[in-house]
């Protein structure tokens, strides 16, 4: 559960403020905003003047943050980050790929597709009431990588990549 989800305030310029003040405490910094109803769009920042993504912020009548949108691939480091620290709504179109039909049908993993951009896909695993989110790379050079969840689960998904990957496969 991320920090800002369970929490109502009185306005939005107090949710705002409560989101700034957290991305704050993280090195990061809201570079602009531009207001909607019920929703607002915000550009990521590092301190360090770096652009790390925008966002849609979805509020309700409460001042609830209910859900987070992310318009702009962010890179991993801050997407690990901001998935505690936001309610980020992963992709609700349903999608599917060699590597998701492989894992659910060999070895009956729950998988969904969180990200997929034209350098990265990145997955939610369950497995025996355990979850875990990975990024692989796409390329020359493909990668398992690491991104959050239980790390016994991760090791049996890149044990399961990499030997998929050496015998030839191209997920």
């Amino acid at each position: 559960m991320s920090k800002i989800a369970g929490q109502s305030f009185n306005s939005s310029e107090e949710l705002f403020s409560e989101i700034k003040k957290t991305l704050q405490v993280c090195n990061l910094c809201i570079r602009s905003k531009k207001d909607h109803p019920y929703h607002f769009i915000l550009e990521i920042g590092t301190n360090e003047d770096e652009k790390v993504g925008r966002l849609k912020v979805h509020y309700n009548k409460f001042f609830r943050c209910t859900s987070v949108n992310i318009i702009d691939p962010i890179a991993a480091t801050y997407y690990k980050l901001l998935t505690e620290l936001l309610p980020i709504k992963k992709a609700s179109v349903i999608q599917s790929d060699f590597f998701m039909d492989y894992l659910q049908n060999n070895y009956h993993f729950t998988v969904s597709i969180i990200h997929d951009s034209a350098t990265f896909k990145c997955y939610e695993l369950h497995l025996n009431n355990k979850k875990v989110w990975v990024k692989i790379s796409k390329g020359t050079e493909a990668v398992c990588q690491y991104l959050m969840g239980d790390t016994d689960l991760f090791d049996e998904v890149q044990y399961i990549y990499e030997e998929g990957i050496s015998s030839g496969a191209t997920f």
